[in-house]
């Protein structure tokens, strides 16, 4: 398994945040993290992440994540949070170029891929711009094209790396939404899986291969959209009354009036 968590367990002082998670990716997919606020989806991703480190519960490409140095883990996985604090005036494609500060990849190699991830996120003619002038949402392309740009710099292999993503989409209209999830689409052809935490169920549903849903800590249900976002699990997860219908060759969920 190229992702396999175990019993993933995790408390901060007296509180439990995560229980007896278990969960397996065998191949790559578009995986969408959903849940009621608070759930414990955003501190799942951390730990995925390697951000907040768990004993023996994760393994990355059968290696436990805490025996990868931060430069190895990096080749494997790149991470972008919810908030990325930037306060320096600099060019939008240096953001892009800090993706390579580890790497021994040439300056002729660098541009041409700063080139590519920018083009990816449709962020090519924000190359030269001051970042600190962009609006939220340009200033998250250039995020993304530069996480894109971490993991591209490196040649597909058997092992299986990661996108993980907290709520990337939340920032973009609804033309670049649907640039990124199918850039996503297209990762998998590079061994290269997406874990996104996400809000939005129909940008979900017609996206991502899996669903896993976090309600309080646990993993409730982890299965293909259709099977996963039903008009129950709304109303016990979300307590929402909605209907739910399908939609497409594929049965695609579709949320939309409330009952």
């Amino acid at each position: 398994m190229s992702l396999s968590v175990s019993q993933l367990n995790y408390s901060v002082s007296s509180k439990q945040l995560l229980t007896d998670i278990n969960v397996a990716l065998t191949k790559p997919g578009v995986i969408g993290i959903i849940g009621p606020n608070g759930a414990g989806k955003s501190t799942f991703l951390k730990c995925l992440s390697g951000f907040i480190l768990t004993q023996g519960a994760i393994e990355l490409n059968q290696r436990k994540i805490e025996s990868y140095s931060p430069a190895e883990l990096a080749m494997v996985r790149a991470a972008l949070p919810q908030e990325s604090h930037l306060t320096f005036p600099f060019p939008a494609k240096d953001v892009v170029g800090m993706s390579f500060a580890l790497s021994a990849v040439s300056k002729r190699q660098q541009n041409e891929l700063i080139h590519q991830c920018l083009e990816k996120v449709a962020a090519l003619e924000l190359a030269d711009r001051n970042f600190l002038s962009l609006s939220g949402g340009e200033k998250q392309r250039v995020h993304l094209a530069r996480i894109f740009a971490q993991l591209m710099q490196h040649q597909p292999s058997d092992a299986m790396r990661f996108l993980m993503m907290d709520e990337p989409s939340a920032p973009l209209d609804m033309k670049h939404q649907f640039q990124l999830f199918n850039e996503l689409t297209q990762f998998k052809n590079l061994n290269l899986s997406s874990i996104v935490v996400i809000h939005d169920i129909n940008l979900a549903a017609s996206y991502c291969d899996e669903i896993w849903v976090i309600d309080s800590g646990k993993l409730v249900s982890q299965a293909r959209p259709r099977e996963v976002i039903t008009q129950s699990m709304m109303k016990q997860v979300f307590d929402v009354n909605i209907e739910v219908s399908h939609h497409g060759n594929h049965a695609t969920p579709v949320i939309s009036n409330p009952i």
